[in-house]
């Protein structure tokens, strides 16, 4: 299947690929083959993959630049697909030799550069870049909080660099307690986002803290939990009163936490169509079955998830549960660029069984007639 081409593309086994494209016809080749080219440096079969119709994105140069591939990237910036991002990437993954490139050709940096240098704890690179004209701002506090380099954060407070509740939110998602407590004994500012971050890690320890000084938290909070996988941080802040909705199935449905799921439900927690929709989007289709067969609802929504994943059994399951969804041709065009060639007849069968419910085109409803006409449709 598909995760073939990516292990040939990752070794660059460009012979192989040929045979493949030449003898396997019902195959989706999409910009995720040439990212893999692109990451491991195999510029020969980066280009193949170009002639032969797969696309290319800007992340094929975020990769590169990210892992040091000056050859591949030349070739992408003289193709123009590349923006101003390669220079985070280079920054990300410490390569002075493509940041000088880039600085050769006057590729402007940002502080976002700064930021990426300052998450690795790279105090010389940030002092390289700053030579070369990078200003330094909230955003390398944020950086070194993120990746819990307290020297590098007090560089940056002693060179004048402000900071926001990022700081702190950084820290938090870091799991780094001790550069937190440093930023907030000196004044730096935080809020609820502080306390989903910790959340988001599951980190009990450091939420009690953040109780204990009277930091706030948001439905968020539940959600990030939850999306996080931690069931037992998401009960120690429901047992604390913490406020949560539909947004912790959500983000549970996101991540494939399925016994989180159950045990929100179990509590009473909602759900609805953008609950199943985040986990057909995130390939977690035994989590978005289960959803499904225990009474949550889709829509259209739902359908352009799996179109865009090629979860075409997934997409028969919805077709067999009766739910009236509107296949439009858009869709059906999306699935055209993302799902194998076989889907595709069955979602024109699937527009035809409800298009004779839709109105003409001249006879457009009333908002209030169209929700009206909607709820009907999901009574009978």
């Amino acid at each position: 299947d598909e995760r073939v081409c990516h292990a040939l593309a990752r070794s660059g086994a460009l012979e192989q690929l040929k045979f493949v494209k030449a003898n396997v016809s019902d195959l989706l080749w999409s910009h995720k083959l040439t990212d893999v080219a692109a990451e491991h440096g195999y510029l020969a079969t980066l280009q193949w993959l170009h002639e032969t119709g797969v696309p290319l994105r800007t992340s094929a140069s975020h990769v590169a630049a990210e892992s040091g591939h000056v050859h591949v990237l030349t070739w992408l910036v003289a193709k123009r697909v590349y923006d101003s991002k390669i220079y985070i990437h280079a920054a990300a993954g410490g390569n002075v030799k493509i940041l000088a490139w880039l600085v050769e050709r006057s590729f402007p940096t940002d502080w976002l550069t700064c930021e990426a240098a300052a998450r690795n704890g790279d105090l010389d690179l940030i002092q390289w870049l700053r030579e070369h004209g990078a200003e330094l701002d909230e955003g390398v506090c944020t950086g070194a909080a993120s990746g819990g380099h307290l020297h590098v954060l007090k560089f940056a407070r002693e060179n004048g660099c402000s900071w926001r509740g990022s700081a702190c939110e950084g820290a938090a998602a870091g799991g780094h307690l001790q550069v937190l407590q440093w930023i907030h004994a000196n004044g730096g500012p935080w809020d609820a986002r502080t306390f989903t971050a910790a959340a988001q890690r599951g980190d009990v320890g450091m939420m009690q803290y953040l109780l204990q000084q009277d930091c706030k938290w948001s439905v968020k909070t539940c959600a990030a939990a939850a999306g996080g996988g931690h069931l037992h941080a998401l009960q120690w802040l429901r047992e604390r009163g913490c406020p949560w909705d539909a947004r912790t199935v959500t983000a549970a449905a996101a991540s494939g936490h399925l016994e989180i799921i159950r045990w929100a439900r179990n509590m009473g927690c909602r759900w609805g169509t953008a609950s199943i929709s985040a986990a057909v989007r995130n390939e977690h289709e035994q989590v978005a079955t289960w959803m499904l067969q225990n009474g949550c609802t889709f829509d259209e929504a739902t359908v352009s998830a799996a179109i865009a994943v090629n979860a075409t059994d997934f997409m028969r399951l919805m077709r067999l549960s009766e739910g009236v969804v509107f296949i439009s041709d858009k869709m059906i065009e999306a699935a055209r660029n993302t799902c194998r060639p076989s889907t595709i007849p069955f979602l024109e069968e699937w527009k035809r069984r409800w298009s004779h419910l839709l109105p003409p085109p001249d006879a457009a409803l009333a908002p209030e007639e169209e929700t009206a006409s909607l709820h009907q449709l999901q009574m009978n």
